[in-house]
C-alpha cells in the first residue's frame, strides 16, 4: 500500500487524497486479436477494443492493416502499416432539431464523428477535429439561479422563468465570465439553444446545444428542466498532410478520412513491444520470426489510475454469439503458447430474451504452464516447475495439485530483479513480505524472513555460493490449501548477495505467488446469474439459471467480473469487464460539501419546534439554513422534486399515509426522530379513576357529559365522533379552537376541576400540566404514529456530513415539549429553539459529532470541575465540537499528534468562508483533518449551562 499523501489548499478547503489500490494493477493492457503464424493482419473496433466504438449506433472509425515480410523476417516495410480513420455520419444522443425540410418539419441534427487514436472527435472541417465533451439525453432539473456545469469551464444558468408564456431566460458563462444570454420558448417547435463560435479556421461552428424540455412554477421554486446537451471543445486538433505521429506520417486528409502510414521500415518485436504511436504499440512473443506460434498483436495501454472498460466484439442483430480470447481481450490469453481458457455463448430470442440455459460459460484448464522466471519443482530438483492454469471470469487461477475444483488466484508471476539492503522489505500480495535480515560475513548466504500483515511467518537461510544451483537459491514456501497439502504458495529466487563496506545487499530475481485461500467450486454453486452445471476433469461449465433480458440501453451483470452492455433497442450488445489501475490513484479534488441546506416543514407546533431546533444545530455545524413552510402535499412533492434537502415533519404510518403512498418511492427514509405520537383524549392526572375512554360513561356527571375539542374541521374531531359511537358515549363533542381548548384546560386545571379534551402528543400542554392520555382499546384514534426525517434522493451522496447529522437527530417528548411550551408562552420559534440548543450542548454535540459530550476524569477545587474530552477522529475531514472549555490553544492541543494536519477551520456564516482558528469554543463546529484514525484528548473546565 502506498503512503497516503494529503495536499491541503487551505483557502478552499480542498482535499486531494492519493491512495494505493492493493488489488489493482499498475497498468492495463488492452490487446487486439492475435496474429498467429501470419504475415498480415487487420484490426478494427470489432477485434481491437482500443479503437473508438459507438455502441448506440454500432459504428466505428479506425482500422490498422499491417503486412510484414514472411518469416523468418520480422520486417514491416515503409508503407506496409496503414492506419485509417474514417468520418462517420451520426446524430446526437438527444434528437436536436437541425435544418427544416420542404414540409417545414425539423430534421435530426446531423454531425460527423471520427475516432482518432481511440478518442472521439467532431469533424469541424477537413482535418480539423474538435473533441466531443458532452453528448447526453439525461434530464437535469434546476431552480432559477442554479448553475449546470458543462465542460471546459462553461456553465448554463436559468435566470428567470415566465411560466405563463412558457419561456426561460438562460445565461451562458465560461470560467464565471458572462458570454451570452437567450430566451427559450418551450411552447415553440425549437426549444434548443444553438450556440456558435469560430473554431480554428471554421466560422460559426455549433459548439454547444442545450434543449429546454419544460419550465415549472411551484409554490416554492421556479424550475427549468434541461434534457439534451451536446458540447464540443472550443479548441481543436488540426491535422495536415505530412504530420507525424510516432512512426506514422499522414498521407491523406479529406472530408471522408485521415490516412497514415509508417514512414520507415521497422521490425515486429520479438519478446517485447514496439511503439507505433503514443497510443498504440505491437507486442510479439519469443517465436516471432520463427514459427510455429509466431504470435503478435496490436495493443494499447492505460496508465492513468482509474477503472477502464475492456469490451469484446459486438453482436449486431444476432440471435447467438460466442466470445473467446480472440474477440474478447478480457479473457485470459497466453501470448507465448497461444493458449486460452474461456468461452461464453449467448443465444437470444426474437424478443431479446436469454432463456434459462441459453447463456453458457465454459472454462477449460490448460496444463504444462511455466512461470515467467522458470522455477524448478523444488530446491533439490532441476526439473522445471509446471502447473495447470484456468482462466475464470477474466482472472487467472492456479489449479491446486491438478484438482480442477480447487482454484487459487495467481497473485504474482514476475522475473524482475529487486535489490534490497538488509532490513528493507519486498512487499508481496495479501499482506506477505520478504525481508533480508542479515548477510553472512563471507557474503554468500542471506537470512530471509517472511511476514504477513507484519507478523512473523517463517524464515530461511539461502546460500548463493558458487556451487549453488538455481533450485538451491530458491525458497519454496509451502502451505495447506483447503484439502490440498504442501502447496508451494510462494517461490522466491535469490540471485546473489553482496557484503560491502557500507551496505549488505540481496538481489531477488523471480517471484511466483498464489493466494493462500482457494476457491472450491462445486456443482450448483452460483456466481451471479450463473450456476455450475458440470465439473469435468479439465473444465467447468456454467449456465444462467433464470431467464434474462438483453440489456436495453443498459448493463446486465452476469457475474461480478463479466457484464453485457446493450444499446438503445438491444440490437447491439457486447461482453465486457472492468480493469482498475492502481498505484497512487488521485481521487478527484473534493471540496467540502456545500454548506447550505433547505428544510421543508408543515405548520404544526411540533414541526415548527423541531425544524427551528435543527436549523440552530446545523448553523452551529457551519451550514447556512433555509426553512420553508408548506402544506403536507407540497412537502412530499418538494422532497421528490429535490426542492428541499430534507424534512423532520413526516408523520407516519397513519397521518400522512396518502402522501407516503404517492411519493414514498421517490424520497429517502432517513430515521425516526420522535416515537409514540398519539391522537386521543386526555385528562389531568389528578383524575386518578379515569384511565381509559371506557371509564367516561361511568363518570359522565363529573364532565357534564362534555368533551372539549378544537377546530370542527380537524381530523382529531372526526376521530372523536367515531370514538363516541364506538364506545357508546353519552357525551357531546364541543367544538372550539386549539386556543379555546387550551384556555378551558388551563381554567379547569387551576381549579382541579374535571375536564376531558382532545389532545395529541407531542403538545406543549404536557410540559405545562400533568396530563395523561386515555387508553383507547378499540383504537378509535388508530395506532400511534412516529415522526420521521425524510430526505431527497441523493442527499447522502451530495452532502454526507449533513446526512449524518440528520440521521442522528432524534429526541424525546419532554425535549420537544419544552420548546413548544416556550413558544406557547410567547417566545418566537427561533428564540425558543436557540434557548433549547444553548441549554442542551450534550445533545447538540451528539447530533453533530455522533458522540456523547465528555469522558474522563474531573477534579479541581473552588467549585470548578476539570475534565478531559476524548475526541475520536477518522481518517479524512472530521466535523467536531467540544463540550468543555479548553485550557490551551489549537496548536497546543494538536501539536503532539502527528496524525492531525493543522490548521483547524471553522465556517463564517456571514461571509460564507472558512477561516483558521487559534482557540476552540463550546458549541461551534470545527473542521479537523486526520491523516489516520486517531484520538485526541482535550483538557479544560467543565461547562455548566
Amino acid at each position: 500500500m502506498k503512503r497516503l499523501t494529503v495536499i491541503l489548499m487551505a483557502a478552499l478547503m480542498v482535499l486531494i487524497v492519493f491512495s494505493g489500490v492493493a488489488s489493482a494493477a499498475d497498468s492495463v493492457e488492452v490487446r487486439g486479436e492475435a496474429a498467429v503464424d501470419t504475415a498480415s493482419f487487420t484490426w478494427d473496433a470489432d477485434n481491437f477494443a482500443g479503437f473508438w466504438y459507438d455502441v448506440d449506433n454500432g459504428v466505428f472509425s479506425e482500422t490498422m492493416d499491417i503486412t510484414r515480410d514472411a518469416s523468418p523476417s520480422r520486417n514491416i516495410d515503409d508503407g506496409n502499416l496503414v492506419y485509417t480513420a474514417t468520418v462517420q455520419p451520426e446524430s446526437t444522443e438527444f434528437d436536436f432539431a437541425g435544418e427544416t425540410t420542404t414540409t417545414g418539419a425539423f430534421t435530426n441534427y446531423p454531425i460527423g464523428k471520427i475516432g482518432l487514436f481511440a478518442s472521439e472527435y467532431y469533424v469541424v472541417g477537413d482535418g480539423q477535429l474538435s473533441e466531443v465533451l458532452m453528448d447526453t439525453d439525461v434530464s437535469y432539473t434546476m431552480r432559477t439561479g442554479e448553475t449546470l456545469e458543462l465542460a471546459e469551464g462553461y456553465a448554463i444558468t436559468p435566470q428567470q422563468i415566465n411560466v405563463n408564456d412558457g419561456k426561460v431566460w438562460l445565461e451562458l458563462t465560461k470560467d464565471g465570465q458572462f458570454l451570452d444570454g437567450k430566451v427559450i420558448d418551450v411552447s415553440g417547435d425549437n426549444t434548443a439553444w444553438i450556440y456558435e463560435q469560430d473554431v480554428m479556421n471554421e466560422e460559426d461552428v455549433v459548439t454547444l446545444q442545450i434543449n429546454i424540455d419544460q419550465v415549472f412554477q411551484g409554490q416554492v421554486d421556479s424550475l427549468c428542466i434541461v434534457e439534451g446537451i451536446f458540447q464540443i471543445s472550443d479548441t481543436g486538433l488540426h491535422i495536415e498532410k505530412y504530420d507525424t505521429f510516432g512512426k506514422l506520417i499522414v498521407t491523406t486528409v479529406d472530408s471522408t478520412q485521415i490516412v497514415m502510414e509508417n514512414e520507415n521500415s521497422f521490425n515486429v518485436p520479438k519478446d517485447g513491444t514496439t511503439e507505433i504511436s503514443e497510443d498504440f504499440y505491437l507486442r510479439g512473443n519469443d517465436n516471432v520470426g520463427a514459427p510455429p506460434n509466431d504470435i503478435w498483436y496490436l495493443a494499447t495501454e492505460y496508465t492513468e489510475p482509474g477503472t477502464y472498460e475492456v469490451r469484446g466484439e459486438a453482436a449486431v442483430d444476432a440471435s447467438s454469439f460466442t466470445w473467446d480470447a480472440d474477440n474478447f481481450a478480457g479473457f485470459w490469453y497466453d501470448l507465448d503458447e497461444d493458449d486460452s481458457s474461456e468461452t461464453m455463448e449467448i443465444n437470444v430470442t426474437d424478443d431479446k430474451d436469454i432463456l434459462e440455459g441459453d447463456l453458457v460459460y465454459t472454462a477449460t484448464a490448460v496444463d504444462d504452464q511455466t512461470t515467467e522466471f522458470g522455477f524448478t519443482e523444488s530446491s533439490t530438483s532441476a526439473t522445471g516447475f509446471t502447473y495447470t492454469k484456468l482462466g475464470l471470469f477474466a482472472e487467472e487461477y492456479f489449479v491446486v495439485n491438478d484438482a480442477i475444483d480447487t482454484l487459487s488466484k495467481i497473485l504474482m508471476d514476475d522475473d524482475s530483479s529487486y535489490t534490497m539492503r538488509t532490513g528493507e522489505t519486498l512487499e508481496l500480495e495479501e499482506g506477505y513480505a520478504i525481508t533480508p535480515q542479515q548477510i553472512d560475513v563471507d557474503g554468500n548466504k542471506v537470512w530471509l524472513e517472511l511476514t504477513k500483515d507484519g507478523e512473523f511467518v517463517d524464515d530461511k537461510i539461502i546460500s548463493t555460493s558458487g556451487d549453488a544451483t538455481q533450485a538451491n537459491k530458491t525458497w519454496f514456501y509451502e502451505q495447506d490449501i483447503e484439502d490440498q497439502e504442501d502447496v508451494a504458495t510462494i517461490m522466491v529466487h535469490v540471485d546473489e548477495v553482496f557484503q560491502g563496506q557500507v551496505d549488505s545487499l540481496c538481489s531477488i530475481e523471480g517471484v511466483f505467488q498464489i493466494s493462500d485461500e482457494a476457491m472450491v467450486v462445486q456443482t450448483d454453486d452460483e456466481f451471479g446469474e450463473l450456476e455450475v452445471t458440470s465439473i469435468g476433469t479439465d473444465s467447468i461449465e456454467m449456465a444462467n439459471m433464470d431467464d434474462l433480458d438483453v440489456p436495453d440501453d443498459g448493463v446486465l451483470d452476469i457475474t461480478d467480473e463479466l457484464m453485457v452492455r446493450g444499446n438503445d433497442g438491444a440490437t447491439l450488445w457486447y461482453l465486457f469487464t472492468e480493469r482498475t489501475i492502481g498505484g497512487e490513484e488521485p481521487v478527484e479534488p473534493v471540496e467540502p460539501e456545500e454548506r447550505t441546506t433547505s428544510i421543508g416543514y408543515v405548520m404544526w407546533d411540533g414541526e415548527i419546534a423541531s425544524t427551528n431546533v435543527m436549523k440552530e444545530v446545523l448553523e452551529q455545524a457551519g451550514y447556512e439554513v433555509e426553512i420553508i413552510a408548506v402544506d403536507a402535499g407540497p412537502l412530499y412533492q418538494g422532497l421528490a422534486d429535490g426542492q428541499f434537502d430534507f424534512t423532520t415533519s413526516a408523520w407516519l404510518p397513519q397521518t400522512q399515509a396518502n402522501y407516503w403512498e404517492q411519493y414514498g418511492d421517490q424520497v429517502d427514509r432517513v430515521a425516526v426522530n420522535l416515537e409514540d405520537c398519539k391522537l386521543g383524549l386526555a385528562v389531568p392526572t389528578y383524575m386518578e379513576d379515569i384511565n381509559s375512554i371506557e371509564d367516561l360513561n361511568a363518570n359522565k356527571e363529573k364532565f357534564n357529559g362534555k368533551i372539549t375539542g378544537i377546530d370542527p374541521g380537524a381530523g382529531i374531531m372526526q376521530n372523536t365522533e367515531d370514538a363516541i359511537d364506538m364506545y357508546n358515549l353519552d357525551y357531546d363533542l364541543e367544538a372550539s379552537s386549539s386556543a379555546g381548548m387550551a384556555s378551558a384546560l388551563d381554567g379547569a386545571y387551576r381549579d382541579e376541576q374535571p375536564i376531558v379534551v382532545t389532545l395529541w402528543t407531542p403538545h406543549w400542554a404536557f410540559d405545562r400540566y400533568d396530563l395523561k392520555m386515555l387508553d383507547d382499546p378499540q383504537q378509535a384514534y388508530g395506532e400511534a404514529d412516529h415522526v420521521e426525517t425524510l430526505a431527497r434522493q441523493g442527499l447522502e451522496d451530495d452532502k454526507p456530513e449533513l446526512y449524518a447529522i440528520i440521521n442522528r437527530f432524534n429526541w424525546t417528548h419532554n425535549e420537544i415539549q419544552t420548546v413548544m411550551a416556550d413558544m406557547e408562552a410567547g417566545m418566537s420559534a427561533e428564540d425558543a429553539a436557540a434557548n433549547w440548543v444553548e441549554n442542551n450542548p450534550d445533545r447538540v454535540n451528539e447530533w453533530i459529532n455522533g458522540s456523547d459530550s465528555s469522558s474522563g476524569s474531573s477534579g479541581g477545587g473552588s467549585g470548578a470541575s476539570y475534565s478531559t474530552y476524548n475526541m475520536s477522529l477518522q481518517k479524512g475531514w472530521n466535523l467536531v465540537s467540544i463540550p468543555i472549555i479548553p485550557e490551551s490553544s489549537v496548536l497546543s492541543t494538536f501539536e503532539n499528534t502527528s496524525d492531525v494536519l493543522l490548521p483547524v477551520y471553522s465556517w463564517n456564516t456571514e461571509n460564507k468562508q472558512y477561516y483558521e482558528v487559534e482557540h476552540l469554543e463550546i458549541g461551534r463546529g470545527y473542521w479537523v483533518l486526520a491523516l489516520n484514525d486517531t484520538e485526541v484528548n482535550v483538557e479544560g473546565a467543565t461547562y455548566y449551562p
